[in-house]
């Protein structure tokens, strides 16, 4: 059984549940006295007549004393969670608060995307979604997301998480509060709740903890191999008066200076009317023609990713015909809730509604997937409304629900519709709550072209991978303010290579684009082909994921359990790729200290302990780890399997002696036949020793590679020789470097 503890309280009972739970999630929903247990067979103990201890699982048990709610939790004898004896959970007119003592040595980490650096001590955060343009990436709170899950770092072998499987804004308080009487604390409050509940994982370390957790709340599917290619963006194509020229000419312009680019995001300027933006709406005198527009994008390798809002403005055409339907949030009065929405009135969409889900799915497969778009774009959904808000049946919602309700309707709307019923949906949401990690991508919403955006953006990136979001990203460049410049947009191009969601957007006028300072385009353009080479990596990362829900960019931590302090602006892509960031104007050179041993990628150059690592403008700041196993791939100008062609593997061996380990994963990146077993799995292991590199390759799979050859090549020249074992057939072109014939 896993180590899984769940945890239900209501005051107004005075009881608590106990359960083992099988690792899956279920949503909760208030029942008449305010308290719901979707638990198989809840244990209901009155606080007065429980006993001193009750064991929940082989190594999982509660301690408790008689009169008081307050429990402990042990994990293997040692106490992972303990609630406060005095305060535990104490009802107040905001909400439940929950308490727990706080042990020497905690580090707390997680709750999604929230500011600052990774670690959560001593830090107080508001999980409540807003609409945060131009926040401040090391203060700003709330942001745009409610991912209410932390995880504690007791020591290097002892982990846990606490996880909330409640809807409504909480707030966190990691030891920022203090009183006399009651020694050191941490809190929850769950505010507008009269019931609490929470589930405790533990682990012995963060990986494991990570794949139990990531099992319980759940794993998104494979994406499409296209998105993890450069999707472009940028607010001032669609809301200029000549849309279709303007994407014409930004496409020319990127074939014409061979840029890869695999995708362009639709901004919601397609639905604009004078002034006023009516979702699924096409302005049709700036885009007369959206197939043909679409089919034309199409044609040169750039999917469409389509922009839709949950509110509708009182003048749009259904607004009516859906409130007549009951099918927006309502008011205390029972109407729909109307509030202010680009330049007007609008009503939110209820998507607990079976009506408004069913016209927000047909609008989307009519409106946008007959027309060829490829993906949407779920955006402006924080449901930041004042006042409390109810739904159809007339109980209070709350944003988490409606903005998982909407990922649900447009991933359904892709998974029903025709043309996708063997492809894979595309969805990306600005705002996110748990459940959206399963349905699509996400990134840190509107960030400001500065340097501090530049480097919080990874601890804040990793912070939601370490909560089970990995498919993240920020917007290249920044999204608000004056544009970046040429150095800081280089950097941030530069440090981009490793986000999962790869986006340059902006909303200025002119938008910033990979041409846009000249004295660093060539930079920019290497960087480019470099993401695009690493694209079988960095592809094998994300299977990874959906398999144990190991993070695809992630902090050092969880590869060296020692780096427990570590803030996180480093950001390593995968076990073997350090991107050190290079966060202030003129900076040349990053100081350094690491675990292991680490080449330049670029010079291959060893490198150990604490150094001075150069980081000249033209180059994309990259260390590999000894022992490092990379495949490569070919430059494409979108990615195909008829473009991808080639395959390397470079081997960076240890030191002296060691092994290491890397799963090549391939498949068509398109459809769902890797679910059918159409799929091949390289498994790669290097083996160091004193005279001689080995690499054993194994493969295992139906599915058809596109490559014909795979080369293996030793990146360092220290003397030793290459030898590689494997099923196909070899040839050796030099000491260094392997050619093996694949079918």
């Amino acid at each position: 059984m896993q180590p899984v503890l769940s945890r239900d309280f209501c005051p107004s009972l005075g009881t608590f549940c106990l359960e083992q739970l099988a690792p899956f999630a279920v949503r909760i929903t208030r029942g008449q006295a305010g308290h719901a247990s979707v638990l198989p067979n809840p244990v209901s103990l009155p606080w007065e007549r429980v006993e001193e201890e009750q064991v929940v699982g082989g190594a999982l048990s509660v301690t408790w004393s008689t009169g008081s709610p307050a429990l402990r939790v042990w994990y293997r004898g040692r106490c992972v969670l303990e609630e406060h004896p005095q305060i535990a959970c104490q009802p107040s007119p905001e909400g439940l608060r929950h308490t727990r003592v706080q042990h020497d040595g905690e580090i707390y980490l997680g709750l999604g995307e929230v500011s600052g650096i990774l670690q959560r001590n001593a830090r107080r955060y508001r999980l409540e979604p807003r609409d945060a343009c131009h926040y401040d990436p090391e203060f700003s709170d709330p942001l745009y997301k409610h991912i209410p899950l932390f995880l504690t770092r007791h020591a290097k072998d002892l982990w846990s998480a606490l996880l909330y499987d409640q809807p409504h804004p909480m707030v966190f308080d990691f030891g920022c509060e203090r009183h006399h009487y009651h020694g050191l604390f941490t809190y929850t409050l769950v505010r507008q709740a009269d019931y609490l509940r929470y589930l405790v994982v533990c682990a012995d370390s963060l990986p494991e903890l990570l794949e139990r957790l990531t099992g319980l709340i759940g794993r998104p599917e494979l994406p499409p191999r296209w998105s993890l290619g450069y999707l472009a963006s940028g607010m001032a194509y669609t809301d200029a008066p000549n849309p279709v020229e303007r994407l014409r000419a930004f496409v020319q312009r990127l074939r014409d200076e061979g840029l890869p680019c695999d995708g362009f995001h639709l901004s919601s300027g397609y639905t604009l009317h004078e002034g006023r933006r009516y979702v699924f709406q096409w302005n049709r005198r700036a885009i007369p023609d959206p197939d043909a527009l679409i089919a034309e994008l199409r044609s040169k390798g750039l999917r469409v990713i389509a922009n839709v809002k949950p509110a509708l403005l009182k003048e749009h055409p259904d607004y009516q015909t859906l409130k007549d339907a009951g099918c927006f949030v309502r008011n205390a009065a029972g109407q729909p809730h109307v509030a202010p929405f680009w330049g007007g009135d609008a009503s939110w969409l209820d998507f607990s509604h079976p009506k408004a889900r069913k016209w927000w799915m047909e609008k989307v497969q009519r409106e946008l997937l007959d027309r060829g778009v490829e993906g949407i774009w779920n955006d402006n959904n924080e449901y930041a409304l004042e006042g409390e808000v109810f739904n159809a049946q007339g109980r209070p919602t709350y944003p988490s629900e409606q903005i998982l309700g909407m990922a649900q309707a447009s991933h359904q709307a892709m998974q029903e519709h025709p043309g996708f019923q063997d492809r894979r949906p595309f969805l990306i949401s600005r705002s996110a709550s748990l459940g959206v990690q399963r349905l699509a991508q996400t990134w840190s919403g509107d960030n400001t072209s500065d340097w501090k955006n530049l480097r919080f953006g990874n601890p804040i990136a990793m912070g939601l991978a370490l909560s089970g979001f990995a498919l993240n990203g920020n917007d290249v460049g920044g999204f608000f303010g004056a544009p970046p410049g040429p150095e800081l947009f280089l950097r941030w191009v530069q440090q981009a290579v490793a986000y999962p969601r790869f986006s340059i957007h902006s909303w200025r006028e002119p938008p910033t684009e990979p041409w846009s300072y000249p004295q660093v385009f060539p930079a920019v353009k290497e960087a480019l082909h470099l993401r695009y080479r690493l694209i079988p990596y960095l592809y094998s990362l994300v299977w990874q994921h959906t398999q144990s829900g190991a993070p695809i960019q992630r902090p050092l931590l969880y590869e060296f359990p020692d780096w427990a302090h570590d803030p996180g602006f480093h950001a390593l892509l995968g076990p073997f790729l350090l991107f050190p960031m290079v966060g202030a104007p003129g900076q040349r050179s990053v100081r350094l200290e690491l675990p292991e041993a680490w080449y330049d990628w670029h010079s291959r150059r060893l490198y150990q302990g604490c150094f001075e690592y150069p980081t000249p403008l033209e180059r994309v700041p990259l260390l590999v780890r000894a022992g490092a196993i990379v495949p490569l791939g070919p430059l494409m100008p979108w990615i195909a399997p008829s473009h991808d062609t080639k395959r390397e593997v470079l081997v960076f061996p240890h030191r002296e002696q060691g092994r290491s380990r890397f799963l090549l994963y391939e498949d068509d990146g398109e459809t769902r036949a890797y679910q059918r077993g159409s799929f091949k799995l390289v498994h790669l292991e290097l083996v160091s020793a004193s005279e001689r590199v080995e690499l054993r390759v194994e493969a295992a799979g139906d599915y058809p590679l596109p490559y014909s050859q795979l080369e293996v090549r030793l990146a360092v020249d220290d003397g030793r020789r290459l030898e590689v074992r494997s099923g196909w057939p070899s040839v050796e072109k030099d000491p260094r470097s392997v050619v093996l014939e694949v079918r």
